[in-house]
This record gives C-alpha cells, structure tokens and sequence, in this order.
C-alpha cells in the first residue's frame, strides 16, 4: 500500500500550505511565491510511492459584508490557479468551502477577522503542537483544511 502526500491549501493572499504524508502532519510553510509552489510539488511528484492530492479553500462564489469584491476576485483568481494546477498535473484536487472544514470548532460563532483567524490558529495549534512556530496565522487555515479532510476521510471508510 503506498502512502499518500496530501498538500493543504489556504488560496488567500497571505495563506499558507502544509503537507500530511499517510495522515501525519509533516511541514507547514507561507505563501513565497506562485513557482516556488510548483517547484515543491514537481519535488513531491518525483516520488511514485506517495500520490500527491490537493485539499484546497474552495473561494465563496460572490463578494459580501466581509469579502469586498476587489478582494474576492484576487482570491477566486488565486483558488482557481491551484485547481488548475492540479488538473494540469492531473493530481486529484478536493475543494472545501470555509462552512464545510470549520463545522466543529468551537468559538468561532460569531467572529471575524484577526479574532478569528487567531482562533483558528489556536484550534491548529492544539492539533499539532510538534509544529511549533511552523503553525502561523498564516499556516493555520491550510492545516484545518487538510485535517477535516484526512479526518473525515477516515470516519467515512
């Protein structure tokens, strides 16, 4: 049975990535730069026993009170750049709305901006803490999403 590498993708502007290999939490790094990403995925493809797969923040379909729509087209420009990677590579790519990955964790009612993005970095921290510093508030979404899916995964088989 081969292991399998599972990139988790936070597309804001200042998101992140983390990486799980066989459901265990391996790196957690910042957004650098668009080609730095897709070096550190041709890397990750060189490796034929661990498949790679894209858990990615699928961007809400329209701007609102707490996305202006200047930011909601650089984030729906910035998602549709990973899921076309993806398709491009032919890597399986599995989109989750905010909703969907942050059922579940507690204080979140109720709150936005950095009061919320510092939760979510708390709640990531309390998942991971042999990450250390690696979880950021900027680390923290991506990590969330690729827990919910690799837990999720796992109740449902």
């Amino acid at each position: 049975m081969s292991n399998k590498c599972i990139i988790g993708i936070d597309p804001g502007a200042s998101g992140g990535f983390c990486q799980f290999i066989d459901g265990e939490i391996v790196q957690a790094w910042k957004f650098t730069s668009l080609s730095d990403f897709v070096d550190d995925v041709y890397d990750l493809m060189e490796n034929p026993d661990c498949p790679v797969e894209f858990v990615l923040e699928d961007c809400p379909p329209f701007a609102g009170k707490n996305i202006p729509s200047s930011a909601g087209f650089k984030l729906g420009r910035s998602c549709g750049f990973y899921d076309g990677l993806a398709r491009g590579l032919r890597i399986p790519c599995h989109l989750l709305p905010p909703k969907t990955w942050q059922k579940g964790l507690a204080g979140l009612t109720k709150t936005s901006g950095a009061q919320r993005k510092r939760l979510l970095k708390d709640h990531a921290s309390r998942l991971y803490p042999s990450l250390g510093k690696e979880i950021t508030l900027a680390t923290a979404d991506a990590v969330l999403i690729a827990h919910f899916h690799i837990t999720t995964k796992q109740e449902s088989e």
